[in-house]
């Protein structure tokens, strides 16, 4: 029986279900992973079954018999019937057999036992633990307010400047701009220019006056003064 028991216990750390021809299957029930309360996680488990209906030989038992003791499949299937014997012996003599770590077998009348089982691990989920989740309330930042006067301020200049710029558009719609600031800017100009301009100094201008009477009082000396005499005809009398 012991032999029959370590194939099983080997076998269902790989497959779902084992089963024992004309006895029953042992079947694995995969818990996922939930959370409790909002903030306990808890780790995958398994859940382990025994299923009477499950009585097919479906060659699973047999292979791993084969492929330990290096046995034809009759010899498998004979060393099969003999430990399912001795279990079934045990379990009527002494009305409650363990099963190592797939529970145990309790007989309740000469026909109908009951299964318990043990915790069953598989190695996928080996050493996993609940664990314990922080709220996300105590994850987010603190927020500082700010300060209500700074608020009012900032809130009071945008007002003010809202209202300056509502000012200059309705002034613009009366008043709207001529070409006089134009025409006094380019007079500006042009007055401006005439004070970049040289002016001449005293001396040169009091040279060039003697220089013009010197000019003139050459040309009255070398141009000769014509005189025009007027004289009257007389015609003399017959």
């Amino acid at each position: 029986m012991n032999r029959l028991v370590s194939h099983i216990e080997f076998l269902l750390h790989e497959y779902n279900c084992v089963i024992i021809p004309d006895f029953g299957g042992f079947v694995v029930n995969a818990i996922h992973s939930r959370i409790e309360d909002g903030n306990v996680l808890h780790a995958p488990t398994c859940e382990l079954v025994f299923n009477r209906d499950l009585t097919y030989n479906d060659g699973l038992m047999a292979q791993s018999y084969m492929s330990t003791y290096n046995l034809s499949f009759d010899s498998a299937t004979l060393e099969i019937e003999k430990g399912l014997r001795d279990l079934k012996h045990r379990l009527h003599d002494h009305r409650h057999v363990e099963l190592g770590q797939l529970g145990s077998f309790t007989m309740h009348d000469d026909k109908r036992f009951v299964y318990t089982p043990s915790p069953f691990t598989r190695p996928a989920f080996f050493g996993l633990t609940k664990a314990m989740l922080k709220p996300l309330v105590a994850m987010q930042p603190k927020v500082v307010p700010l300060n209500r006067e700074v608020r009012q301020k900032r809130i009071r200049v945008a007002s003010m400047s809202a209202a300056a710029a509502a000012i200059i558009a309705v002034m613009l719609l009366i008043f709207p701009m001529s070409d006089t600031t134009t025409g006094r800017q380019s007079a500006q100009m042009l007055s401006e220019t005439e004070w970049f301009r040289s002016k001449p100094a005293p001396s040169q201008q009091h040279t060039t006056a003697t220089d013009q009477s010197r000019l003139e009082a050459i040309t009255e000396e070398a141009v000769p003064t014509a005189h025009i005499v007027h004289e009257e005809a007389r015609v003399p009398a017959s």
